[in-house]
């Protein structure tokens, strides 16, 4: 058994095709076949099922066992490798969608760096879909995300939630003390954000049929332009519209019937490196004392560190 074979075999569970893992290798097909056949004869069972006249492969329940082994081969092997060059200085890779990491985490940040100076950070904004696909290649070594992803290699859990508020330049609202009824407001004002499939099934029950928001965005800095226009509302979570209220002097209220409360879901590869399953450990062990000192209305769920 070989790296070689490992990595051939990781791209084959990738890809599901035998020409695409060649592709992604840089190889011909008859040198992945040949691979995977001398993997399969050193375990002696048959690790992808091969349908006579298909191109995808599927994998057989001993090719299912052998994934978090070849992540762990994997990842021990280039741990070797990277002996040479290795100092003291630990790392982390972060993504995050842009709500968490444009209007919440930016003050974790500066706790972290205050706690651990010497640890190399690397930060990105993605949308969530984007996020779980970047940790399953292994490009990532924690997300955070708007929704549950369901992948075998990954660990997904539940951290926070928060309530959604109403966020508007409207002046005809400005001194009322109630929770506001979004058939109150113009629709044709409103700047809108699919925050969650559970936020949108919720919106789709409020709105006429036929109806659709005049602007519609994927990146929540554009309401930081898009809400000075007089008339104009979005939904939005709890954090970010304080910090539109802080920097922008725009209203805030609660809302009526309100959409059920988004929640923050943090992911990590379930096999990763010694050195980086300690640096996730502290990452996490900040990330808990920074989410206990929000404001009380973040509900928290427990999670354990790794």
């Amino acid at each position: 058994m070989t790296s070689e074979e490992i990595r051939t075999f990781l791209a084959l569970v990738k890809t599901k095709n035998i020409s695409k893992a060649a592709e992604q290798l840089y190889l011909s097909q008859s040198t992945v076949s040949h691979r995977l056949s001398s993997l399969e004869k050193e375990i002696g069972r048959p690790l992808f099922r091969r349908g006579k006249g298909q191109r995808d492969i599927t994998l057989t329940p001993w090719g299912e066992e052998l994934i978090p082994l070849a992540i762990q081969w994997e990842d021990l092997y280039q741990e070797a490798l990277d002996l040479h060059v290795r100092d003291e200085t630990l790392s982390l890779s972060i993504g995050c969608v842009h709500s968490v990491n444009n209007y919440l985490f930016p003050p974790f940040y500066l706790q972290l760096r205050e706690a651990y100076p010497t640890m190399r950070l690397s930060i990105y904004t993605h949308h969530s879909w984007e996020i779980y696909d970047m940790l399953s290649a292994r490009k990532l070594n924690v997300g955070f995300c708007n929704n549950l992803g369901h992948y075998a290699n990954l660990a997904t859990v539940p951290i926070f939630q928060e309530p959604f508020c109403l966020v508007h330049s409207q002046t005809g609202l400005a001194e009322e003390k109630q929770p506001v009824a979004i058939g109150r407001l113009d629709p044709s004002g409103e700047i809108f954000h699919t925050w969650s499939p559970e936020y949108l099934a919720w919106r789709e029950t409020r709105s006429r049929k036929g109806f659709h928001p005049p602007v519609t965005i994927n990146n929540p800095i554009m309401l930081e332009y898009l809400l000075l226009q007089p008339g104009t509302w979005s939904i939005v979570p709890q954090s970010i519209a304080r910090t539109l209220q802080r920097r922008h002097a725009l209203q805030v209220h609660c809302l009526e019937n309100p959409p059920p409360e988004k929640i923050c879901y943090m992911s990590f590869p379930k096999h990763q490196s010694s050195r980086q399953t300690f640096a996730l450990g502290l990452f996490q062990s900040q990330l808990r004392e920074f989410l206990h000192n929000l404001d009380r209305t973040f509900r928290l769920f427990s999670f354990s560190e790794t």
